[in-house]
Parts: structure tokens; C-alpha cells; sequence
């Protein structure tokens, strides 16, 4: 009877030790990293989920000129203007949250010498996998003037556009102005799962965090960013709408 009670002793206090270490894992590597493939299998089996920390990061924005667009200079001022502590302008095959694409075209209304023109300037904003963010936007500048001279022109028109495009900037991306959307990094601790001896149980509890996270209203794109089968971690990059979720993902996922 002693050794039982000696035995239950020893065990109880392995457990206190146990379970009063807590893990604290290093910080994501990289907050914009590419999306990895789901669902994915960790070689040990994991149970519950704990979301143990929510993180805002600028928002990742890729700007593309539509093959047809007939000038480069809308695009750049785009880029140059999205660069601040929110967004984040980003080139080539770098991740992002959202795609901006715009075309630019200049159509003739009368020849030289007397040349008069109009600008057609349409964005259309999307997720990477092309999932429409926000209505086509479309701006039209137009001068009643005739021209001599072609590059005159087109920079009369350029300028119109250009306030056009500012006004559009400053509502969906200036914070003061109610910033449309934002990113938060979201990271789960998947606790060891040690009664149901199931290898599946790790591509379940993530499908249904995935499922979890692309289900809740405001939310526009979910990638992993992290798999951390020692720590039992993983991490996703969550594009959320500010005006339906202001205080975050975290609030709606409990």
C-alpha cells in the first residue's frame, strides 16, 4: 500500500513539472513567407488547439500593369505611395496578401493638330489566387482643349488621373480615413493528443483550423506560414476587412 502511494506521489509531481514547463517558441522567421502545402503531417500526433498569439503586419501588395496598359507611370506612383507602416509595396514573385491591377489607355477623340484625348484608368484588386477584393474601379479624365502637341497631352491627362487615383489610395489604405484591410499572423499551439493513437489527427485539427479561419466573416485569404512539429506550432497569414472585424481575428476565433 505504501509503494501505490509512493508510486502516485512520484507521479503527480512528474506531471506538476510537466505541464508548469511552459514552451515559448522564437517568433515567425519570416511574416510574409510562401504559402506552404496543407494540410500538413507532422510525424507525432497533436489534439487541441491553443491560439496563443495574434500579430498585425503591414499588408503585402503587389501592383501588376495589365498587358495592354499603355504607360508604366500610374503603376509606379501606386507602388511609391504604398509604402508605410501598414502597406508594404512588394516586386516579383514575393507572397501577398492582395494584387492590384491596373490599366491605363488613351483613346483619340481628334488627330493633330488639334488634338483632343480621353484616359481610361481601371484597378481591379484581388487576392494571389485571383479572388475579387473590391468592385472595379474606374476613373475617366477627359480636356476640352485641343492640343499641338501629343506628350502635353497625355500629361494634362496623366494629372487628372493621378488625383483620381490618390483619392482611391486614401480611402481603401489610409488608416485615418477607416483602412479597409489588414494582416494578422495568428499562431496555434497544437497540444499532444496521447489517447486517440490516430496519425491522421494532425491533418484534421489543421483542415479544421483552416476551415475555422476562412469561414469567419471579414476574412478574404489564409496561408500556413509556419510548421513547427517541435514546438507543436503552426502559424497563418490572415487578410481580414478592418470595417467587419476592427478588433481582429482573435476575438472571432474564440
Amino acid at each position: 500500500m505504501k509503494k501505490q502511494i509512493l508510486c502516485i506521489m512520484v507521479m503527480s509531481a512528474l506531471m506538476l513539472l510537466v505541464c508548469s514547463c511552459a514552451v515559448h517558441p522564437a517568433p515567425v522567421v519570416n511574416a510574409n513567407a510562401e504559402p506552404m502545402s496543407e494540410p500538413i503531417h507532422f510525424p507525432i500526433i497533436w489534439g487541441d488547439n491553443e491560439l496563443f498569439e495574434e500579430k498585425n503586419t503591414p499588408l503585402a501588395v503587389r501592383v501588376v500593369p495589365s498587358v495592354l496598359s499603355q504607360e508604366s507611370r500610374l503603376s509606379e506612383l501606386i507602388k511609391a505611395r504604398l509604402t508605410n507602416s501598414y502597406v508594404q509595396s512588394v516586386e516579383g514573385n514575393t507572397p501577398c496578401d492582395m494584387q492590384i491591377n491596373l490599366h491605363s489607355e488613351f483613346k483619340e477623340i481628334a488627330p493633330l493638330p488639334q488634338l483632343r484625348m480621353y484616359h481610361i484608368l481601371e484597378i481591379e484588386t484581388s487576392t494571389p489566387e485571383g479572388l475579387p477584393l473590391l468592385s472595379r474601379w474606374s476613373h475617366k479624365s477627359e480636356v476640352a482643349e485641343a492640343y499641338s502637341n501629343d506628350e502635353a497631352c497625355r500629361n494634362m491627362l496623366l494629372r487628372s488621373a493621378t488625383r483620381g487615383m490618390d483619392n482611391w489610395l486614401k480611402n481603401i489604405f489610409t488608416t485615418g480615413n477607416g483602412q479597409t484591410f489588414a494582416v494578422s499572423v495568428l499562431r496555434f499551439r497544437i497540444a499532444r493528443y496521447l489517447i486517440d493513437l490516430n496519425f491522421s489527427r494532425l491533418e484534421t485539427e489543421q483542415r479544421a483550423l483552416l476551415n475555422q479561419l476562412r469561414k469567419i466573416r471579414g476574412v478574404c485569404n489564409v496561408r500556413i506560414i509556419e510548421s513547427n512539429p517541435k514546438h507543436k506550432i503552426v502559424s497563418f497569414r490572415v487578410l481580414y476587412r478592418k470595417d467587419q472585424l476592427p478588433y481582429g481575428i482573435a476575438r472571432a476565433v474564440k
